[in-house]
């Protein structure tokens, strides 16, 4: 069929140079969050997993990449069929012709994907990183290679519904300025089903902690990402977007602050009976759940009801990590369902209570508020649907893709990788401390045999008297 005029995405996109600008240095910015979320994960992991989790998140850029660019970037954009798929814009390939614009004074009219496309691209990336953290210590690295190219695709279809402009989603009416569903509810979802369907490490319980400190440090990057990952979702600062990207700033910090208070607060309670305890994991979550709440509707709420938004956020996070923990239900090593999934439905949620359509620029317009700002249940209700609809897709897709996965070369590495970290048994990274305990292991079966020489039987039975109190542990014990 010939093309008779502009695509909705096209005439979005005909917004010129700086909002362009504006839009690339958002989106390297949110590339930062792998970084971020790379040293969250393995500050709740054993040493010797380190290196297989940062490779887990530079797989995430380079599968989700190649299956965005593939695949993705159409099925989410690209001219919608019914209001469920995208049909073009696969393998995106066309830029501009720049000798073709050296004649051009007012670049305004002038459509560039690239742009759209590599801000967009990260939002992938994040959805598929959230499953990192729930799988941790589980699954094998080349299967979660193929994991992250499917979730992908997941991603995109889910994507689809909610931010193109003619996704049903959409069309509805679902406010989710930069992806509390598609993004996070999505990822919380995906990583949940992985894990229950891995099944529990061996030593959940333990405490397998390495370094609270890089867990804290990935949390300052995943803030900074923040700030790109929602002021970004104006794509641009021309009009009035500039003044929709200040707000977003300033809601995305308060309802930060909102989720680390009640942390600070919770856990000192939590801990009453041990003393003035804080727990860095209860604060790092907190945070991370405020922000994650806040961001369906950042761009259309006062900074007072952000706090609100980021307190009950985190408070749902904690509620439900806790419950499964306690009831060990879903090993979540690093507490990704509570933070990015129970905190994405009360997001949603909080979009349809809180969202004054009022205060939102002209490309973001939508025609209903909140409950609480005359709206009635209309948005409410919409925002529900999306949240329902999102996690019976994501369970349905998850467990297919997992099966794929599982049935043809696996998902869960042995109990002996497990035993040994899979960064020596996926990476063969030795680990100084293992090196010393070869040495050790050895020196120990030496004398072993030493003791089974009949010399040294008799010197073990002349000094057993002696060596009894106080004696260290047996070498079978050591060796057990």
């Amino acid at each position: 069929m010939a093309k008779t005029g502009p695509t909705p995405l096209e005439e979005w996109l005909e917004a010129g140079e700086d909002d362009a600008t504006w839009v690339l240095t958002s989106s390297f910015v949110i590339l930062t969050m792998q970084s971020g979320f790379g040293l969250l994960e393995s500050g709740c992991m054993p040493e010797e997993f380190t290196v297989n989790i940062m490779s887990k998140n530079a797989v995430d850029v380079i599968f989700a990449g190649f299956a965005y660019w593939l695949v993705g970037y159409g099925l989410c954009h690209g001219t919608t069929a019914g209001g469920v798929i995208g049909t073009d814009l696969f393998a995106l390939n066309t830029g501009l012709d720049i000798e073709a614009l050296t004649d051009v004074q007012n670049f305004d009219g002038v459509v560039d994907y690239f742009s759209h496309y590599i801000f967009q691209f990260t939002f992938a990336a994040t959805a598929t990183t959230v499953v990192s953290g729930a799988v941790s210590g589980r699954m094998k690295f080349v299967s979660y290679c193929f994991s992250s190219f499917l979730s992908t695709i997941i991603y995109c279809l889910a994507a689809h519904w909610v931010f193109n402009r003619k996704g049903w989603l959409k069309e509805l009416g679902a406010i989710d300025f930069a992806g509390d569903g598609p993004v996070h509810l999505l990822g919380a979802v995906n990583g949940a089903t992985h894990s229950w369907l891995l099944g529990p490490r061996l030593d959940w319980g333990a405490d397998a902690e390495s370094g609270a400190a890089n867990s804290i440090f990935g949390l300052f990057l995943l803030w900074w990402g923040w700030l790109g990952f929602n002021c970004g979702s104006t794509f641009g600062i021309t009009g009035s977007k500039w003044i929709v990207a200040a707000r977003v700033a300033v809601t995305t910090i308060t309802s930060s602050v909102g989720g680390g208070l009640f942390a600070v607060f919770f856990s000192l309670w939590q801990n009453r009976k041990e003393g003035v305890i804080v727990h860095h994991g209860c604060v790092v979550n907190g945070v991370l759940a405020g922000l994650v709440a806040v961001t369906a509707s950042c761009c259309a709420i006062s900074p007072a009801e952000a706090c609100i938004i980021g307190a009950v956020g985190a408070a749902c996070s904690e509620g439900c990590n806790l419950l499964l923990r306690g009831r060990k239900l879903i090993d979540d090593p690093v507490g990704a369902v509570g933070v990015h999934g129970a905190s994405a439905i009360w997001g949603l949620v909080a979009a349809g209570l809180f969202v004054d359509r009022n205060m939102l620029g002209g490309d973001q317009l939508t025609k209903y508020s909140g409950l609480f700002h005359g709206g009635g249940f209309r948005l409410l209700g919409v925002e529900c649907l999306t949240a329902v609809v999102l996690i019976l897709w994501t369970i349905f897709a998850s467990t297919i893709s997992f099966f794929i996965i599982d049935k043809t070369i696996g998902c869960r590495g042995t109990a002996e990788d497990e035993r040994l970290g899979f960064d020596w048994s996926e990476h063969r990274i030795k680990k100084k401390h293992r090196e010393e305990l070869a040495k050790l292991k050895s020196r120990i079966k030496e004398l072993q045999t030493f003791r089974d020489s009949s010399g040294g039987a008799k010197l073990l039975e002349g000094e057993g008297e002696k060596a009894a109190e106080g004696a260290p542990p047996q070498f079978d014990s050591i060796t057990a």
